[in-house]
């Protein structure tokens, strides 16, 4: 029996799994390999692994950075070997003609948008704190239509030194910052880099007036990382140009949200 392959390729782990009536089925977790020849032939297997020696039918999934319309990754700075990659024809090439690539943090999104913290909301924000800083905004159960995606994390918050968002809150850059792993990071840090995470979802919020607003990634935990509460009292004391905030919600599909988007797209397809 065919079989639809979902995936996510992110800054730090991969996940692969199949779409069986709806749901996702054998979830695979690897790291993902920086260099993109070999990260290649990694996948391939891992597809061949998920679907079990089944011909696949269609594959969707998402990668951090810009993919354009032809499925080649455009900029990816969490990835950087990877760009220039020719993602969907590779795929096509070696595994099935039926292949759609996405942006992962617009997949999130979209996952939460269906199936989590933001279903049954016409207008979802999305932002994912972990290796870098992603976003998108899903209006009506679909991505929002733009060129070339969202990169919310990529606002300049800081215009002296030019920095981002991603840059000043981002896992790889505080691991730089730090000179240890995010996770191990003293939770200090985080409550005084709230405000900072904070005042990028303020931005967010004016220019995309969402519903409500989910949070996701894996620096957004109450014991080594951001705090949904701490982001919403920091919220409280930005300037109120509209007359309420939308609610400021945890992702409830953590982990496996771009699965889950790439799981929506996948249906009557």
């Amino acid at each position: 029996m065919p079989v639809k392959i979902v995936f996510d390729i992110g800054g730090t782990n991969t996940r692969v799994a199949s779409v069986v009536n709806g749901k996702l089925e054998r979830i695979l977790k690897v790291p993902t390999l920086p260099d993109p020849g070999r990260g290649l032939a990694a996948f391939v297997e891992n597809i061949k692994e998920v679907s079990q020696g089944e011909e696949v039918e269609i594959i969707i999934g998402g990668i951090a950075g810009i993919v354009n319309e032809k499925g080649v990754v455009r900029h990816s700075p969490n990835l950087e070997e990877w760009e220039g990659c020719d993602l969907a024809p590779f795929l096509k090439a070696n595994v099935c003609e039926n292949v759609t690539i996405q942006n992962d943090a617009a997949l999130a999104a979209l996952g939460e948008s269906h199936y989590g913290s933001g279903r049954g909301h016409k207008i979802v924000a999305y932002l994912g704190v972990g290796t870098g800083v992603g976003g998108a905004r899903v209006v009506d159960g679909t991505i929002d239509s733009t060129t070339w995606g969202f990169e919310p994390g990529h606002q300049i918050l800081n215009w002296e030194g030019k920095k981002s968002l991603e840059q000043l809150v981002g896992g790889r850059s505080l691991q730089l910052k730090y000179k240890k792993d995010p996770h191990e990071i003293e939770q200090s840090v985080y409550r005084e880099l709230t405000p900072v995470l904070t005042t990028g979802i303020y931005n967010c919020i004016l220019l995309w007036s969402p519903e409500v607003v989910v949070i996701g990634g894996s620096l957004m935990n109450e014991e080594n990382g951001f705090s949904i509460d701490n982001i919403t009292s920091s919220l409280m004391d930005m300037p109120r140009i509209f007359p309420s905030l939308p609610e400021i919600r945890n992702s409830y599909l953590g982990d496996e949200a771009g699965l889950w988007g790439a799981c929506a797209l996948t249906q009557n397809r």
